[in-house]
């Protein structure tokens, strides 16, 4: 892919003649011009991570979730290292705390594999077979949750959300179920079992909500997402789909005010947008299928957010990075600091 310049895009229009692919439920599977809904993606804004120091690097960053006030939380799983960390950006990339080490105590971390943020400020992890709570500075407020397969139990707490009112939404991967508590830890509901019909889940991998309160999952294993209101009623799904909008192995998901739905797209190592109806919109990232440095380009594509002003921030985690794509207008003046300086430099020129 080629790289997307910072103001004006001149990224290639898609072509005219492909098709896209979905499905809802209950219907057949409608075939659609691309010229008919296709836009272009977003352009690259800037990226931060990589090296030199502590503040910036990623060991192997997984959850990225955006926060009230527009800052971004990355969950770092730190492989074969004791550095397990929540990590907080400003929306221009200047870190502006962290916590966490490798442990099983309180605000200790065993793999935390994603990170939410409550309307109320609270940050949320999902650590492997618990739930610990922060607070927005990474202040320990609770945690629940051990292995197992009881309600409130896990085997693999691998995604997480939290909703306008406060409910808390799990995927309980290796259970191949959805798990949802309130805002104190109590357990109030599931639905999901393992299966590739309607409803069942075979390898769940991500969770976003939509304004509506519509909640869609991420099945990995078998490359389709799929739609249930907030009590775990199937409404739709779509995927692995053909054409532009083929999914390959999706993994996480955002959607936008809009309703426009996100997919990270590790296997093919791109990010493909849908409406929420699961219609093909636009993708961006390889046009092979194989991995990039580039801007714009990505190496295992992971957790994927969306702010309030519809920017689009990706964990690239294969280039221990985090990239953002969204429109320059819409991107507000950075403080001058000197962090942001060479943020800045860094994201047109390359790391020095």
């Amino acid at each position: 892919m080629v790289s997307f310049p910072s103001t004006g895009s001149n990224w290639p229009r898609l072509p005219i003649l492909a098709l896209a692919a979905f499905t809802v439920a209950g219907a057949a599977t409608y075939v659609l011009p691309e010229s008919a809904i296709a836009q272009p993606p977003p352009p690259f804004l800037r990226k931060w991570g990589g090296c030199c120091s502590e503040a910036t690097i990623f060991r192997d960053a997984r959850g990225i979730t955006v926060g009230p006030g527009g800052v971004i939380y990355v969950s770092d799983v730190a492989n074969g290292d004791v550095r397990k960390r929540i990590k907080k950006f400003d929306a221009f990339g200047n870190l502006l705390a962290m916590w966490g080490t490798n442990g099983t105590g309180d605000g200790e971390f065993i793999y935390p594999g994603d990170v939410a943020a409550g309307p109320d400020g609270s940050v949320w992890v999902a650590d492997w077979n618990r739930i610990q709570k922060f607070d927005a500075g990474g202040g320990f407020l609770g945690r629940w949750g051990t292995h197992g397969s009881g309600d409130g139990e896990f085997d693999a707490a691998e995604a997480i959300a939290v909703s306008a009112n406060g409910e808390v939404f799990v995927v309980d991967r290796l259970n191949r179920r959805i798990q949802v508590f309130d805002s104190q830890g109590q357990f109030l509901r599931k639905w999901g079992s393992a299966g590739t019909g309607p409803g069942e889940l075979t390898n769940p991998s991500g969770i976003a909500i939509a304004p509506n309160g519509d909640i869609y999952i991420v099945d990995a294993g078998s490359w389709r997402i799929q739609r249930f209101d907030s009590n775990g009623v199937f409404l739709s799904e779509w995927g692995p789909g053909s054409g532009l909008g083929a999914l390959g192995a999706p993994i996480g998901i955002a959607i936008d005010a809009s309703g426009n739905v996100f997919v990270t797209d590790t296997g093919q190592a791109r990010v493909v947008e849908f409406d929420a109806a699961g219609g093909y919109l636009t993708r961006w990232g390889s046009t092979t299928g194989f991995p990039g440095a580039g801007n714009g380009q990505f190496s295992n594509p992971w957790g994927i957010a969306v702010d309030a002003i519809g920017n689009v921030y990706v964990v690239d985690a294969g280039n221990a990075r985090v990239q953002k794509f969204g429109s320059a207008e819409t991107e507000a003046v950075a403080p001058a600091t000197w962090s942001h300086i060479k943020s800045l430099y860094a994201s047109r020129h390359g790391a020095r």
